[in-house]
């Protein structure tokens, strides 16, 4: 092994701890900013569902106010999505897939049935990122 071979390997070893480090900061970062923000985002997404919940007990009449209410939980949970876990992680992908939900559901009137169905979906996701928020506390 000559010594150009050896400062190589070196090389890419230094670029692989590099990598690391700088993912690991980036964790470190994420997590800080999730506990930050986590109770006020999860406070507001839960009174978005509380709202979508009486919007659904007279949906006739208010499902202008109900799609109207999507684009606020949109917004919530791609700052949300932004602070949870890494990329790949369970509780991202659940929170980009109820975006993308909400997403799509904003573009068009939804009838009651519909509206229910998204209702539960955000529903079950909160309870989700409340005990994910309760366990993170004890850490």
């Amino acid at each position: 092994m000559t010594l150009s071979d050896a400062g190589s390997i070196a090389s890419l070893v230094s670029l692989v701890l590099t990598m690391f480090v700088f993912f690991n900061v980036r964790e470190i970062r994420r997590g800080v900013l999730y506990k930050a923000r986590a109770p006020d985002l999860l406070k507001s997404l839960t009174n978005h569902k509380s709202a979508l919940n009486t919007y659904l007990t007279d949906y006739a009449a208010s499902a202008r106010d109900f799609q109207r209410q999507l684009s606020l939980i949109e917004g919530t949970l791609l700052a949300l999505e932004r602070k949870v876990g890494w990329w790949l992680s369970q509780e991202r992908r659940a929170i980009r897939n109820a975006r993308h939900l909400v997403s799509r559901s904003r573009s068009n009137a939804l009838a009651y049935e519909p509206a229910e169905w998204l209702y539960n979906q955000l529903s079950l996701l909160v309870e989700r990122l409340e005990q994910d928020w309760r366990d993170r506390e004890w850490l």
